[in-house]
């Protein structure tokens, strides 16, 4: 994550080198909020689906295709 700028250290490279030690506060923030309460909603939505939601997100459009796909062929067919 850090190569496309998602996630990045604190100090530069040289001050990392410098000290001997790599800066991971970036990470270890981005780790304790994916991990913690602040994001519990979005875990559960992501492996159980919406409340009310019958399929995920790929099925829906699946359907929508073969919807789409029947009425193409109705108004088309000779």
């Amino acid at each position: 994550m850090q190569d496309c700028g998602a996630l990045g250290p604190e100090k530069t490279f040289e001050e990392q080198e410098w000290e001997g030690i790599e800066d991971t506060r970036g990470v270890d923030s981005f780790l304790a909020w994916a991990r913690g309460p602040d994001n519990r909603e979005i875990r559960r939505v992501a492996l159980e689906g919406a409340e009310g939601a019958k399929d995920d997100y790929l099925a829906g459009l699946l359907n929508l295709y073969r919807g789409f796909k029947a009425i193409v062929l109705i108004c088309y067919s000779p």
